[in-house]
């Protein structure tokens, strides 16, 4: 039996419905992980076909709560997303 592809299921603080899209990513075929996006590292990435972000109000439904989300891709995890898009 072939292997499923899996994807990486991004939570930030607040956001909401990764269980809704994980099981949506499921019924089309992938083995979905979820994780919080404090833990992802260029490792985490490895075998990994898809990322996909979670919904919902990152960092609470206050203004510029995404500019913080973005503030907290770039410092943490954006080379390692970009290496993921290059490869």
């Amino acid at each position: 039996m072939e292997e499923r592809p899996r994807a990486l299921l991004l939570k930030f603080p607040g956001t909401n419905c990764d269980a809704e899209t994980a099981r949506a990513l499921e019924s089309v075929g992938f083995a979905t992980e979820i994780a919080p996006i404090s833990t992802v590292t260029r490792a985490t990435l490895d075998g990994i076909r898809l990322v996909v972000f979670s919904g919902g109000f990152s960092y609470g439904d206050y203004v510029m709560s995404g500019r913080i989300a973005s503030l907290v891709t770039e410092q943490k995890v954006d080379a390692a997303l970009k290496e993921f898009r290059d490869a």
